[in-house]
């Protein structure tokens, strides 16, 4: 049984972007299928498994760690833009750092719990 740990997880996440990318670029250069080699069907093949994991992972989380997921490790946001980002969201105060910091890290560990228990 494979354990998967927070950081492979937000890795995979983080990669998320360039997994898109590089799929699109895949389907894009070979409008014909029957026209990639072996191993650039592999490539897509792969590319499409990973892209449908990490969407499959968001489905788990709540709107609060989903919105701090995908904005801080897929869109690279930096905390303090996120901090008021989530503020114009809700139409409330920033929340503190260290709250949003904790949705990331319990929707990290939702996931994990979720792949740990599946094998």
């Amino acid at each position: 049984m494979q354990v998967h740990t927070l950081s492979a997880i937000q890795q995979e996440i983080q990669s998320y972007k360039r997994i898109c990318a590089t799929e699109r670029k895949l389907e894009a250069d070979f409008m014909e299928p029957e026209k990639m080699t072996p191993s650039q069907q592999e490539q897509l093949r792969h590319c499409k498994e990973r892209r449908r994991r990490i969407e499959n992972w968001l489905y788990l989380l709540n709107d609060d760690e989903l919105f701090v997921v995908h904005r801080r490790l897929i869109d690279e946001v930096i905390w303090s833009q996120l901090e008021q980002e989530y503020a114009d969201r809700d139409g409330t105060f920033p929340k503190a750092r260290r709250t949003l910091m904790r949705y990331q890290n319990r929707a990290l560990k939702k996931i994990a719990c979720f792949l740990n228990e599946s094998g």
